[in-house]
């Protein structure tokens, strides 16, 4: 696109004039020199074009980015979803475990209990016929004693 710019050919010519340039070759230079500058520089026109254009294509980047990041937050959050579900099973297996674990001691424990009641009753037995032993012995070493001073 060309773009007029603000370039006075004539103003140009005449200054190459006076300076010493033939006219022709003066008005040559100018029209030349005009139609460089009418393709060198981007008016008011063509920026806004560019401006179109870029704000055209930041659009389409931005909509696709966008669509980029909710398939990319799509796909973490199912596969936090599915982290979430193993992590949930795994719990609930360790959880099991446990329990059974537990189950398994507490019967162990109640059979041990079981096992030292009837010890301590054994025990308690026992100390029961040492107590009458000892009596025994007490009440037939307290005869004895009696019947030695009894014959002396």
């Amino acid at each position: 696109m060309a773009a007029s710019v603000l370039f006075d050919t004539l103003d140009y010519a005449r200054k190459l004039e006076t300076a010493g340039v033939p006219a022709a070759q003066a008005e040559a230079q100018a029209r030349v020199l005009a139609g460089v500058l009418g393709h060198a520089i981007a008016s008011s026109d063509d920026l806004r074009v560019v401006e179109t254009n870029l704000g055209s294509r930041i659009s389409a980047v931005e909509t696709n980015l966008g669509s980029r990041i909710s398939a990319v937050e799509t796909n973490l959050g199912s596969r936090i979803s599915a982290m979430e579900a193993k992590l949930d099973a795994a719990v609930s297996r360790l959880e099991t475990k446990i329990a059974a674990v537990q189950s398994g001691l507490e019967t162990k424990i109640s059979a041990l209990e079981s096992r030292l009641d009837a010890r301590i009753d054994n025990l308690g037995s026992i100390l029961e016929i040492h107590k009458w032993i000892l009596g025994l012995l007490v009440a037939m070493s307290l005869t004895i004693i009696v019947r030695l001073f009894a014959f002396s």
